[in-house]
C-alpha cells in the first residue's frame, strides 16, 4: 500500500506500507523521510505498525509529529526513528543513484530484515508487547487482534478505461501523475512529470493493481516549514480504478487509529483486486482525468 500526498512546496512524498509479502526478501527501503501527521495517522489505522523515518515536523501546533508520535506512546516502541537508532540499521549512501547527485535528505537507506531486528529486539513481533498505561498493564495480544483489513479478490479485465491523470497543485508537473491501464497485467503502470515512474532495483516500471485518488480537505502550508494539513477522518469521496473500471466510491474512517474503510454509492464495502493498492490524497475538487 503506497500512500502519496503533497508534503510541502507542492513536492510529494510517499508513505508505503509493507506487509505479507515482504517478509520473503529483504528489501531496500530509500530514501528515509521525515515524519508527518497525516502519514502518521493513515499508518494508524493499521493496527500500530512499526512506523519508520528519519526525524519530522516539530513545529508546535497541528503538524507537531514528534510530539503526537510521543503523545500516542510510539516512541522507542513501535516508532523507529533513525535519530534514535542510527548505524547500521540506517546509512547514508550519497550514491544510491549512480553518477546523480542528490540531495542529502535523499540519501537514507535501511532495509526489512534490518527493521524487523530492531522490532524484535523491543519485543514487537506477531506479538505487540505487553504495554504499561499508568498502573494499568495491556497484555501481549497478536498484532491482526482486532484488524479486518480490506478484502481483495483475483481480477480480470472488465472495463475500458485506459488512462488516468491529475496534478496535485496546479503548475508542478514534475509530480504530476499518469498511469496507463495493461490488460495483460491487469494493472496501471505509472509515469511521473511525463516519464516513466521506475523501480530503482531492476528498471520495470512501477504498477498498481488498484489506483485509488482519496479526495479530502487540504490546508497549508500552515507555517514557516509550508508544513500541510490534510484531512484524515471522517468521510470524502474517492475513485478507484481497477479492471480497467472506474468506480465511483467514498471513504471513511472514524477515529485516527480506526481503519480506512471504502464503499461503493450504494454502500457495499468495496472489493480490491489482489496486488498492490496505490492511494493518491488530492484536494476536494481536484480534476481527474479518465
Amino acid at each position: 500500500v503506497v500512500f502519496e500526498a503533497v508534503a510541502e512546496g507542492g513536492i510529494t512524498r510517499f508513505g508505503a506500507i509493507f506487509y505479507c509479502g515482504v517478509q520473503a526478501d529483504d528489501i531496500i527501503l530509500a530514501p528515509i523521510r521525515s515524519a508527518r501527521t497525516y502519514y502518521i495517522d493513515w499508518a494508524s489505522g493499521f493496527n500500530r505498525p512499526m512506523y519508520v523515518h528519519v526525524g519530522g515536523a516539530n513545529i508546535d501546533g497541528p503538524t507537531d509529529a514528534l510530539g503526537q508520535l510521543a503523545d500516542y506512546g510510539w516512541n522507542l516502541q513501535n516508532d523507529i526513528n533513525q535519530f534514535s537508532v542510527g548505524y547500521p540499521t540506517f546509512v547514508r549512501d550519497y550514491n544510491r543513484l549512480g553518477d546523480r547527485e542528490i540531495a542529502t535528505e535523499h540519501t537514507m537507506v535501511t532495509s526489512t530484515e534490518k527493521l524487523w531486528k530492531i522490532a524484535t529486539k523491543r519485543g514487537w513481533t506477531n506479538l505487540s508487547p505487553a504495554l504499561k498505561s499508568g498502573k494499568t498493564v495491556i497484555p501481549a495480544t497478536e498484532w491482526q487482534a482486532g484488524y479486518a483489513g480490506w478484502k481483495f479478490e483475483d481480477g480480470k479485465t472488465t472495463g475500458s478505461t485506459s488512462t488516468i491523470s491529475y496534478d496535485f497543485w496546479s503548475g508542478y508537473d514534475d509530480y504530476a501523475v499518469a498511469w496507463q491501464y495493461d490488460g495483460s497485467k491487469n494493472a496501471y503502470a505509472r509515469s511521473e512529470g511525463g516519464d516513466k515512474h521506475t523501480d530503482l532495483n531492476d528498471g520495470s516500471q512501477i504498477m498498481a493493481s488498484n489506483v485509488v485518488i482519496l479526495l479530502t480537505t487540504e490546508k497549508g502550508p500552515i507555517n514557516e516549514k509550508k508544513h500541510m494539513i490534510y484531512g484524515t477522518t471522517g468521510k470524502g469521496e474517492a475513485l478507484i480504478f481497477k479492471n480497467g473500471e472506474v468506480v465511483k466510491a467514498n471513504w471513511s474512517k472514524k477515529t485516527r487509529e480506526a481503519e480506512l474503510g471504502f464503499t461503493d454509492a450504494k454502500g457495499k464495502e468495496m472489493v480490491f483486486t489482489r496486488g498492490s493498492v496505490w492511494i493518491s490524497v488530492l484536494a476536494t475538487g481536484s480534476k481527474v482525468n479518465y
